[in-house]
């Protein structure tokens, strides 16, 4: 259980949302946050929350075990190679 902390959000836009995963169909629910940079990211997160870093076009949640943020979602500009395995062979 991540530690009960509550920051003062006067700047930002906190809204729900609703994720269902591709895998098992389970609903999750998030609130998320959107912040110009990375650098506005608080030192400690809070769960279910994602955090949308505009200027980056990325999205990051908290991990609780880790006490860190991680990066689940960019720009697709950023992805250089798509590797398509053997799409292109003939069966």
């Amino acid at each position: 259980m991540s530690p009960s902390i509550d920051y003062k959000i006067t700047a930002l836009k906190v809204n729900p949302s609703t994720i269902v995963s591709p895998v098992n169909g389970n609903i999750y629910e998030f609130k998320h946050v959107e912040l110009q940079n990375k650098y506005e990211l608080q030192n400690i997160g809070k769960e279910k929350t994602l955090y949308i870093i505009l200027s980056e076009s990325s999205l990051y949640i908290w991990s609780v075990l880790e006490l860190s943020y991680h990066k689940v979602g960019s720009d697709w500009n950023d992805i250089e190679t798509i590797d398509g395995g053997n799409a292109s062979d003939e069966q």
